[in-house]
């Protein structure tokens, strides 16, 4: 199960690359679980063992994912100043 959530992560990542704004890729997310029972039921699972809510996870995860980032990008950039 944990290399699913791993897989599920990874698209949540590639959906929010292709899309590059949050709301286009939540949109876009929705969409694919609406159309596909396997992974709604795999984001449900998801979504209890990581504490998100359904209806905020994939926005959360990508919120967390984009500050993670930027925390990264700022710590390289202090390190050169």
């Amino acid at each position: 199960m944990e290399s699913e959530y791993t897989d599920l992560e990874q698209m949540m990542l590639n959906t929010l690359r292709h899309s590059r704004t949050v709301d286009i890729a939540e949109s876009d997310f929705k969409h694919a679980i609406n159309d596909d029972a396997e992974l709604k039921k795999l984001y449900r699972s998801w979504c209890h063992r990581a504490g998100y809510t359904e209806k905020y996870g994939f926005r959360d995860f990508c919120e967390t994912y984009l500050e993670d980032q930027q925390e990264m990008f700022d710590n390289l950039e202090n390190d050169f100043d």
